[in-house]
């Protein structure tokens, strides 16, 4: 998390804002963050997979087709709006606080049902 949060930090100190008027061909920021945090997980998770770097580039190529389409949006239309977003870092840190909170969010809905499942391993075994 420590890295993600530098990788923010940097973009927010590169860029400087531009103005407020958003393009058309951009994506919106409440469409872009459910995107960006399915990359994000699935980069994680091949990451977390012990296979070599090629089919793991593969894989996620192939992935990331699919959660654009899921997404409705194209490779180009995502690149395009990177950059604009990029180069307004205020947006961008707004797109970014999102993404933390959204992982912050599933991260303590995880930990409430892994603490939930050890705590009824530790009644049962109470009962025996």
């Amino acid at each position: 998390m420590k890295i993600f949060k530098i990788f923010l930090l940097s973009w927010i100190l590169v860029g400087c804002s531009k103005g407020n008027e958003v393009p058309e061909d951009i994506v919106a920021k409440d469409k872009l963050v459910p995107l960006m945090l399915d990359i994000y997980l699935a980069e994680v998770k091949l990451s977390n997979l012990k296979i070599v770097r090629d089919t793991a580039v593969s894989i996620f190529e192939t992935y990331e087709g699919y959660l654009f389409e899921k997404h409705n949006i194209d490779r180009e239309q995502y690149m395009k709006s990177m950059t604009y977003y990029y180069d307004h870092t205020e947006e961008l840190e707004l797109i970014y606080e999102a993404l933390l909170d959204t992982l912050t969010v599933r991260e303590t809905k995880l930990k409430a049902i892994e603490d939930a499942k050890m705590a009824k391993r530790d009644s049962l075994k109470k009962r025996k």
